[in-house]
């Protein structure tokens, strides 16, 4: 079947003057994992892929750079990780943008300053469990 599409494939790009012959090797056995790409610990299902064993750690290392530079900084940390089987091959984070909430407190006490940087720990902790990132559909044709 692959075959016919193949045939099928060179006659439309040659405009039917080219022709291709070939015999069918067989099939072998081949040290096949698939790999995962996580974003915040969700599994994205379009950038999954299936790779050769060894092929795994370098092509991990590749996609996750790849993702990390197409993918824009937010108001909360993104991680990008490679997984086989659960297993973390590449990770990547892309810090959250960093806010001064302090600079409108100058003197008085110390507890202040807490105060407002507690609060700001506790929000920032919620924008992260409720946000969704964006990816851009550029990511989704590269791989």
């Amino acid at each position: 079947s692959s075959g016919i599409n193949a045939e099928y494939g060179i006659k439309r790009l040659s405009s039917g003057y080219a022709s291709c012959d070939f015999e069918e090797a067989g099939y072998w056995d081949s040290d096949l994992v698939k790999m995962d790409v996580l974003i915040n610990k969700e599994i994205v299902p379009g950038l999954s892929v299936i790779l050769r064993e060894e092929q795994v750690r370098e092509e991990a290392l590749r996609t996750v750079s790849e993702i990390a530079a197409m993918i824009s900084q937010e108001m909360f940390k993104i991680v990008i990780q490679c997984a086989v089987g659960g297993k973390i091959m590449a990770r990547k984070e892309i810090k959250q943008y960093k806010t001064d909430v302090t600079s409108r407190l100058y003197g008085g006490d110390i507890s202040r300053k807490k105060k407002v940087l507690e609060n700001r720990r506790i929000a920032m902790k919620s924008l992260q469990a409720r946000s969704k990132v964006n990816i851009p559909r550029g990511v989704f044709r590269r791989f």
